[in-house]
């Protein structure tokens, strides 16, 4: 509830997991509401990039992801590390460039301290 981002994982290799995509969308867009009244930023992560059987039609994703409010999507592999610093560098610098998330919560709760 108290977050500025969220990574939605989904499982490349098996589709039906990306079925309930939308579904865990609409809840973070419903539960998780910025200081400014805005929705979080949410990037949606196709893990398990690193498999044979895995694919992903880049097209299908950048206009699902349009359609649908997310920041943007990555591929990662836990396994090899593909993406996985990349993916959360990414979110982390889209909270941090809001400087109104940052200052309000600093003044909430001094215990909030974002790396330099």
């Amino acid at each position: 509830q108290d977050a500025f981002g969220a990574l939605l994982v989904y499982d490349i290799t098996r589709p039906t997991t990306f079925d309930t995509v939308l579904d865990w969308k609409r809840d973070i867009d419903e539960r998780m509401i910025l200081p400014t009244g805005e929705a979080p930023p949410v990037l949606l992560v196709g893990a398990k990039c690193d498999l044979e059987t895995a694919s992903a039609d880049t097209a299908e994703l950048d206009r699902f992801c349009a359609d649908h409010g997310f920041y943007g999507w990555f591929d990662v592999s836990a396994k090899t590390g593909f993406n996985v610093d990349t993916c959360a560098r990414c979110l982390a610098e889209k909270i941090l460039d809001d400087e109104y998330n940052i200052d309000h919560k600093v003044g909430e709760n001094a215990r909030f301290r974002p790396a330099d």
